[in-house]
């Protein structure tokens, strides 16, 4: 499924689950790691919000952290979600002189 109906569908999840505060700003982190990605990103529509926060959850608890970085927390996202770094492009600044 598309990044854009992935998260429409999580929005929904989201509406009737029962830990709703914490897994909105688990979806928040998600939504702002795929920003960066095209919105012909596909990805598995199997994935849940709650299945991310899991996976946070356990990188913490393997490495012993009571605290996880935002590049940590986005790059356990990318991996959950299995989707692929949107490809950098390299700019010489000479091409704007």
């Amino acid at each position: 499924m598309r990044k854009n109906e992935f998260l429409q569908m999580m929005r929904q999840d989201l509406e009737t689950h029962q830990n709703k505060e914490l897994l909105s700003d688990v979806l928040e982190w998600v939504e702002f790691t795929l920003q960066f990605f095209p919105e012909s990103t596909e990805i598995d529509s199997k994935k849940t919000v709650e299945a991310a926060y899991k996976a946070i959850e356990s990188f913490a608890r393997t490495n012993r952290k009571q605290v996880i970085t935002p590049k940590a927390a986005t790059k356990i996202i990318i991996d959950y979600l299995e989707v692929k770094q949107p490809a950098t492009r390299q700019v010489n600044l000479e091409d704007f002189l």
